[in-house]
């Protein structure tokens, strides 16, 4: 974007000015997406705590709801396990934001590809290192 009659000051002051803006914008960016996953942090947040509630609610005295209890807790300590490893991922992810690798995948040092951040936000690793 080199203007041919503007000095080389002019140009350096342009260039300059273009690299301000694209930081702006990406510092916009990772704004979002950080608050984009403290969101999802506090979603999953409550949802173990809603589980954990569940849990001190204490069991029927039947033995045949007692089974059927057990089943479900089972199925709710799976997804607290889940959440929490979701939360850690997410929690990984601002600070990569934050010291600027986010999108980088960390075997190769290439960008991570914006499709696949918008499916998986917290990857670490390009398609081809995932593999």
């Amino acid at each position: 974007m080199l203007v041919p009659w503007l000095s080389f000051t002019a140009n350096t002051a342009l260039i300059s000015l273009i690299q301000y803006q694209l930081n702006l914008e990406g510092d916009i960016m990772s704004e979002q997406l950080k608050t984009q996953f403290t969101k999802r942090i506090i979603e999953l947040q409550q949802r173990i705590d809603s589980i954990h509630q569940d849990f001190a609610e204490g069991r029927n005295a039947d033995w045949s709801e007692q089974a059927g209890e057990r089943e479900n807790d089972e199925v709710l300590n799976a997804l607290e396990s889940e959440a929490k490893i979701e939360i850690q991922q997410l929690s990984n992810a601002i600070t990569r934001i934050d010291n600027g690798s986010y999108g980088i995948c960390l075997d190769c040092g290439e960008e991570i590809a914006a499709k696949r951040l918008h499916v998986q936000p917290a990857a670490i690793k390009c398609i081809q290192c995932a593999d």
